[in-house]
């Protein structure tokens, strides 16, 4: 696999994907359950270790919405979307271990953290994913990070 290897996704089934993956953090955080956060984690590591092409909530849309109410597809980077999945991964999976593992204090702080996660995975799901931006920002040869830092200071811009 290239690092510029794409695929072609159902937007609709990439939107859904997305907004899921948020809605069961705030499930799992406002009824203080570890269950459907165990299962965005799950969800987000199968995507991960199985790529876009195979992850578990677009095949289900595919397969079930998408064959009544089609949607144009988007292309996605595979890698790109295999590092937000990890890094979604580990933001999820670390913080649900403590609230689990920890005690009193630590399960605490557990909490407090997958708070900042679900509202960071209701970011993403609304303007896309930072962690892919990054990646694609970096493995670009970071120039976007450049013109971004330039036009923080001031200068001129791409």
């Amino acid at each position: 696999m290239t690092p510029r290897d794409t695929v072609m996704v159902p937007r609709d089934a990439f939107r859904f994907c997305r907004w899921s993956m948020a809605a069961l953090m705030w499930a799992g955080v406002l009824s203080h359950s570890g269950w459907p956060i165990f299962l965005c984690w799950l969800l987000m590591a199968l995507s991960a270790v199985l790529t876009v092409r195979r992850s578990p909530v677009i095949l289900l849309y595919t397969r079930t919405v998408h064959l009544l109410y089609p949607s144009p597809d988007e292309e996605l980077s595979v890698e790109a979307m295999r590092f937000g999945q990890s890094v979604a991964s580990v933001m999820i999976g670390v913080p649900l271990l403590l609230t689990v593992t920890g005690g009193p204090a630590i399960a605490a702080l557990g909490w407090r953290i997958l708070w900042f996660v679900a509202i960071f995975k209701t970011i993403g799901a609304a303007i896309g994913c930072p962690a892919t931006k990054l990646y694609t920002c970096m493995s670009g040869g970071g120039a976007c990070c450049s013109a971004l830092k330039e036009r923080l200071r001031g200068g001129r811009s791409c």
